[in-house]
């Protein structure tokens, strides 16, 4: 069952093909909906969906019901990796197991959680094809193109039979992004010694704060933590200074206020100092793209009269 636009890689390379290659079954919902989504995997006898974006989380944050787990579902395929505490509590209110992986549109063949791994955390490992053997190859770099070793931390590069000729009438782009085969991802990994990848961030999403990297991903996950959080994105504004500052957009939960007093010292406790947002502001939603992820681009930037700054 699969509730995404047939538009994005995601259903048709692998709900619809997917389903056509073993002959199951295939439910297209026209839309997600959290509140629904579960009756309809009971109406229809879903074993397996897909999710990308903030659908789990919206699942997750659900009132629980006595039969959330009384579905015929069993696995569910997602990426990036949610955290393992998390993920063990999603699995086992929903009665399912959650496998997660990698892959764009420009490279459908990515990286996977093998068969019998729990790489908590991780994207997984180069997927190969399961009778042609290794046909897909991973490099990470750093912005000179040299590769880098366990540990470190660069841009994803992929090589295999399914990485896109280029970009349709856009030859500067597919020049920049497809070379020699190999397709560089934009997204920032770390290598991990069993083989795995750990996803950081898109490297144009990456901010630079007092003379430091670091990833939105990792402060959003930081305040998401908090009990009166529903979700979060941060973004890098203009500094008075140099570089950027940090603001943090939040949805509370439902019925709660938040307190970004409280809320920046709970961020401050599990991150350094120079992740913590200057700015804050409350919002009703994020906005989203039509495939659930939250469109940053059109948070804005300017000052608000509704935002807390922590240095005044």
């Amino acid at each position: 069952m699969t509730s995404l636009p047939l538009f994005h890689i995601n259903a048709p390379a692998y709900s619809v093909l997917g389903s056509l290659a073993v002959g199951a079954g295939l439910v297209l919902l026209p839309r997600f909906s959290g509140r629904g989504f579960l009756d309809s995997a009971r109406r229809h006898g879903a074993t397996e969906f897909n999710a990308i974006g903030a659908m789990l989380e919206i699942l997750m944050r659900q009132p629980p019901r006595p039969d959330d787990a009384e579905t015929d579902l069993r696995l569910c395929y997602t990426g990036p990796s949610p955290a393992r505490e998390w993920q063990e509590a999603f699995e086992a209110r929903f009665g399912l197991r959650v496998v997660c992986g990698y892959a764009m549109s420009e490279s459908p063949y990515g990286l996977i959680w093998r068969h019998g791994t729990r790489p908590f955390g991780t994207l997984g490992s180069p997927r190969q094809h399961p009778r042609l053997g290794t046909v897909n190859e991973v490099r990470v770099v750093d912005d000179e193109g040299r590769e880098l070793g366990t540990g470190e931390t660069g841009e994803l590069l992929l090589h295999n039979p399914t990485v896109t000729p280029g970009y349709w009438k856009m030859p500067e782009e597919t020049a920049a992004t497809v070379v020699d085969g190999w397709m560089h991802s934009g997204d920032l990994v770390t290598s991990n010694a069993d083989g795995t990848y750990t996803f950081l961030s898109r490297k144009k999403e990456v901010l630079r704060r007092r003379g430091q990297n670091l990833s939105p991903l990792e402060v959003e996950e930081a305040i998401t933590t908090h009990p009166d959080v529903q979700e979060a994105a941060v973004v890098g504004v203009p500094s008075g200074l140099t570089e950027e500052d940090v603001k943090a957009f939040v949805v509370p939960v439902p019925g709660r206020g938040l307190d970004f007093t409280a809320l920046r010292a709970w961020t401050g406790e599990r991150l350094s100092a120079f992740k913590v947002p200057r700015f804050w502001e409350e919002v009703d939603s994020l906005p989203r793209t039509a495939t659930s992820r939250v469109a940053k681009h059109q948070l804005s930037r300017a000052r608000t009269p509704k935002e807390y700054d922590a240095e005044v």
